[in-house]
């Protein structure tokens, strides 16, 4: 006996007539955009969205007035059909969202997750452009140099070494800094007046 929760697949005929329904679409073949056969991580397995008015929203998936993606799956011949629905409104189509859809499909997951489970924790749903925005804003971040520190702060990053060069620069500098002493003298005693 398993001790997975079981899950009701097609919540939405549970309730006579629900408010607003989420609804998983599996693709068959998955859908696989132009010049990306070899990077399945861009290829559109299945849709998620919600809708008040599911069963009108579903006989336009696929047309002009459907997800644009189901469209282009129609264009490139693929086929979809429905795997699960979800008592909820957008805010609980974001929820799923933070997971791949692929964790909540019973076609694809021997055990699927149901799906009540709240968000993680500080997760968000955030679409592919939004993600691969982020990653280029981290790697560039990554990449820029940090701050030049003035020749002081230099001077004394040298010390921390034990190179011969950089104890001939430091005791260079430790004698400028002796010969500074009566002027840095002079201006404290005048920024303490």
């Amino acid at each position: 006996m398993s001790r997975r929760k079981q899950f009701e697949q097609f919540e939405h005929l549970t309730t006579e007539n629900p408010e607003y329904v989420c609804y998983l679409y599996h693709f068959d073949p998955p859908y696989i955009p132009e010049g990306t056969e070899d990077n399945p991580s861009l290829w559109a397995g299945h849709y998620l969205g919600s809708s008040r008015d599911f069963p009108g929203r579903d006989s336009k998936q696929g047309g002009p007035e459907g997800a644009r993606l189901m469209q282009v799956q129609r264009e490139a011949g693929g086929t979809w059909h429905l795997t699960r629905t979800w008592l909820g409104n957008r805010e609980k189509e974001f929820q799923l969202k933070t997971r791949a859809p692929k964790a909540y499909c019973p076609d694809c997951t021997d055990h699927p997750v149901p799906g009540t489970n709240p968000p993680r924790k500080d997760a968000r749903y955030l679409s592919r452009r939004q993600r691969r925005e982020r990653q280029a804003q981290r790697e560039a971040g990554a990449r820029e140099a940090e701050p030049i520190p003035d020749r002081l702060s230099l001077r004394m990053l040298d010390i921390t070494y034990a190179d011969p060069q950089v104890q001939a620069r430091r005791e260079a500098w430790q004698k400028e800094m002796q010969a500074r002493q009566p002027q840095l003298e002079l201006e404290a005693g005048l920024w303490a007046r």
